[in-house]
């Protein structure tokens, strides 16, 4: 009796073995891959929204990906303007800025993250009656200007970083190699948003 209760588990942790052996691993997550995510993520449309609010509500599938799920909501300003809630939209912008600053994508994709908050902003005003509609339009349109003009991708300790587009690097390498001097890229924006 003894003898047989000892046996059965031998066979079964043995099978466990074989398959954790024989199971292939998980593959790597390629920058193409990322950057196709990133873009159905912050595209300006409904769909797009509706993806992003479902990766959210299960960011632990999404792993694989090593996404930047933070936020600091509307940074400064209210995430409840007016009592309208401003914070969803304010989160997917953050996604769009922290995700394409991780891959070295910024510049080129601002203006349709930006795009994209707009467009969330405009629907959430939808939500209201339509003799609060007008104010909520007027205050998404506020915060679209303020990140079309002030937005920039946060650095080390939460300061503003302002990330220069393509041609200004390669302009300011130019200067840089004539001179022979070496000069950060990034720097602090005057406090918009400090």
């Amino acid at each position: 009796m003894v003898r047989r209760a000892l046996g059965a588990p031998v066979p079964l942790a043995l099978s466990l073995v074989a398959v954790l052996a024989v199971a292939p691993p998980a593959q790597a997550v390629t920058l193409e891959e990322k950057l196709a995510a990133l873009s159905g993520f912050t595209q300006p449309t409904a769909s797009s929204a509706a993806a992003w609010r479902d990766a959210w509500a299960d960011r632990g599938s999404w792993s694989d990906f090593d996404f930047d799920w933070s936020s600091d909501g509307c940074t400064s300003s209210p995430d409840q303007p007016l009592g309208f809630d401003f914070s969803i939209p304010c989160r997917r912008h953050d996604f769009g800025y922290r995700n394409y600053q991780a891959v070295g994508d910024f510049p080129a994709n601002k203006e349709h993250i930006d795009k994209a908050f707009f467009f969330d902003l405009k629907q959430v005003c939808t939500q209201y009656s339509i003799f609060r509609q007008p104010s909520c339009n007027a205050l998404a349109k506020l915060y679209y200007q303020a990140v079309r003009h002030y937005g920039a991708p946060r650095g080390i300790g939460g300061e503003i970083v302002r990330v220069p587009d393509r041609d200004s690097l390669r302009q300011q390498g130019a200067a840089e190699s004539a001179d022979g001097g070496d000069k950060m890229f990034a720097q602090s924006s005057p406090g918009f948003f400090d």
